[in-house]
């Protein structure tokens, strides 16, 4: 016994044009649908929500302790770095470093000529106050003097 599926009526959310499969379904095409959700995301890149959701996964205390981050983490070598994206797991988000995302949501923009460097040496704060921008060149000596008095 075959059922009768009924035929959507409705425009395509993207182009208009007249929808010739399924009601369920709200664009004519997978490009349709693809293009839609990339320019809806990235409409929303930067908005309130995402700095909602990046600050719910950092454990925030006094001003002079760590802010770790309970995101999801990305090792280099055996340094852990907290790993955040944007766009919530849909395709087309920028993916960030934790405490780089923390430094410009309270900071605004990193120069490309500088970097950041954690003062209190754990990669996974996210405290603005535990971190300073440097050169590279004074980044290195940092980290140099750092391991030399270990």
């Amino acid at each position: 016994m075959r059922r009768h599926i009924a035929v959507k009526k409705n425009p395509c959310q993207r182009c208009g044009q007249k929808i010739t499969r399924p009601r369920f379904v709200r664009f004519c095409s997978t490009e349709c649908q693809k293009e839609y959700h990339r320019i809806k995301e990235y409409k929303g890149r930067r908005n309130q929500d995402v700095d909602i959701r990046f600050w719910s996964r950092v454990n925030i205390g006094e001003n002079n302790e760590c802010w770790p981050w309970t995101g999801r983490i990305w090792s280099i070598g055996r340094k852990p770095y907290g790993r955040f994206t944007t766009a919530n797991g849909k395709p087309g988000g920028i993916k960030w470093y934790a405490h780089r995302y923390a430094w410009t949501s309270i900071n605004g923009t990193i120069p490309s000529h500088l970097q950041i460097d954690h003062i209190c040496r754990n990669k996974l704060c996210c405290n603005p106050a535990h971190m300073q921008l440097l050169t590279a060149t004074d980044h290195a000596l940092t980290e140099y003097r750092r391991r030399k008095s270990r």
